[in-house]
């Protein structure tokens, strides 16, 4: 299993962010506590709270194409502030 967290600020940037899920060869999942949608439906993305760290996770996949998605992800991290 991967997890990561994940936040966006714009409409755009959730626009570009299920454009990448939608390329994976795997089903993704985002969760804001209870709530949890599938990460390549532009709507339930949309229903989750802008600019809040949001868990992002994959529950099964090939594991060189989490890594390479990973990667792609680098945008969307969300870090912590001290």
């Amino acid at each position: 299993m991967y997890k990561t967290t994940v936040v966006w600020h714009s409409r755009e940037e959730a626009h570009r962010f299920v454009q990448l899920c939608s390329s994976q060869p795997f089903s993704i999942d985002l969760s804001d506590g209870d709530c949890v949608v599938h990460a390549q439906s532009i709507i339930g993305v949309l229903s989750l709270p802008m600019g809040e760290p949001l868990t992002l996770s994959v529950e099964k996949g090939d594991e060189k194409a989490i890594t390479a998605f990973d990667e792609q992800l680098k945008p969307f991290l969300y870090e912590k502030k001290a």
